[in-house]
């Protein structure tokens, strides 16, 4: 299975979750998911999302990205920025 068809995959879970009205349990399939998606910076942009619309936290928001982007390399760092003005457009 690709990346992109185990992110595919992990996305309906996690929407599937989400649907029930299960944030808890969505939140940590966002966290199994990343074990291997860690350098999808989409894939955290959602994550960090959820946190921030779905479980109402922005101080947990805030700190995962903060930890994401404390561990990501300069030019990694300008594609998060960049990502993140896109999808608030």
């Amino acid at each position: 299975m690709s990346l992109a068809d185990e992110k595919q995959a992990w996305l309906a879970y996690i929407n599937f979750e989400i649907e029930k009205g299960e944030p808890v349990r969505a939140r940590l399939l966002y966290e199994r998911a990343l074990i291997s998606l860690d350098l999808d910076l989409q894939f955290w942009l959602s994550y960090v999302n959820f946190i921030q619309h779905t479980l109402k936290d922005s101080s947990l928001a805030r700190a995962k990205f903060e930890s994401r982007r404390a561990s990501m390399g300069s030019q990694n760092v300008a594609d998060l920025v960049e990502l993140m003005i896109e999808n608030a457009m």
